[in-house]
């Protein structure tokens, strides 16, 4: 994935106006960018500590900011490595009524492709896979898109029958699959769930797991898990997705690794989890196929395709 550093409309006075009004205290150096994707997003160094304030897009639906900052304070009551939010203000004076959150700044380093190699790389993915169990020990009480807000569904199942014409539709504008194609393996999708929706509990999901969301300490562990804006009360078996894409290929034993760290912290594996997430693969990678062809990403989309067509491959 490219490394995007979102500027917007905001200069870095802007932003030290906004910290120190809602903080207290007086930057000790000016603001400096960070990745960023669909927020503006600054680190801003404060004598009263340092900060990461988060600045939505102009355009940005106010009710998925809204999720998002619900999501994080869930994530506060896990023992995981995820920032904590202090502060949210769904449409802010000082900036027009943009919506801003201003997180607690986590240390560490973002990880860099081809960096890890035997051991190193072990001692990463068992933190990391710790770090995501103790995510998942957030309990919701509904399965949901929207984290915190608006009505969801008490099994698994009755949301994977709320989600998939949600695909089927996106499809029909698309055209990305043929349509007996769509319905075929969504119908596949679904015919698996049946036999495994009383295992399945809703929890809080990252959705959005690869190395741009990791920060690494100096003991080689994971110090922060980034990046909530994609949570919703889901299949915990979600979270390995974007990692059998993007991740567990590029490092030698990470999925091996990661996988026995989850258990430590899971007490073993999820029930029933191949099947699981043989699911949640197919409505994902399906639906990202959709999305990265719809805004023109051939490349990411010919990519999530050919995993789609391993996963559809594989003996269910």
């Amino acid at each position: 994935m490219t490394n995007v550093v979102s500027m917007l409309d905001v200069s870095t006075d802007q932003v030290v106006a906004v910290a120190e009004q809602i903080i207290g205290g007086h930057a000790v150096r000016t603001p400096a960018p960070q990745r960023g994707y669909s927020n503006s997003n600054w680190r801003v160094d404060l004598d009263t500590g340092t900060y990461l304030v988060k600045l939505a897009a102009p355009e940005r639906d106010v009710e998925k900011v809204a999720n998002a900052s619900y999501a994080y304070r869930l994530a506060a009551s896990t023992a995981a490595p995820v920032p904590l939010e202090i502060y949210f203000d769904r449409q802010c004076a000082l900036l027009g009524g943009r919506a801003v959150r201003i997180l607690d700044w986590l240390p560490g380093r973002h990880v860099e492709w081809g960096e890890f190699h035997g051991e190193a790389s072990r001692t990463f993915f068992l933190s990391l896979g710790r770090a995501i169990a103790e995510l998942h020990t957030a309990a919701c009480p509904e399965f949901s898109s929207r984290i915190g807000g608006g009505s969801g569904f008490p099994t698994w199942l009755e949301y994977l029958d709320y989600r998939i014409p949600q695909i089927i539709g996106r499809n029909q504008t698309s055209g990305t699959f043929a349509e007996d194609e769509i319905i075929g393996m969504l119908e596949r999708a679904r015919a698996a769930a049946v036999t495994i929706t009383e295992l399945v509990e809703p929890r809080l999901c990252h959705r959005d797991l690869y190395v741009d969301n990791f920060l690494i300490g100096d003991d080689g562990r994971v110090s922060a898990v980034l990046d909530l804006d994609l949570a919703e009360a889901w299949d915990p078996a979600v979270d390995f997705v974007k990692l059998r894409l993007h991740v567990f290929p590029r490092f030698d034993g990470s999925e091996d690794a990661f996988s026995q760290g989850y258990a430590e912290v899971a007490d073993g594996p999820l029930p029933g989890f191949d099947q699981r997430v043989r699911v949640v693969e197919v409505l994902e990678l399906s639906n990202q196929v959709i999305n990265s062809n719809s805004r023109g990403d051939t490349e990411y989309a010919l990519k999530t395709r050919r995993r789609l067509e391993t996963v559809l491959a594989a003996n269910w």
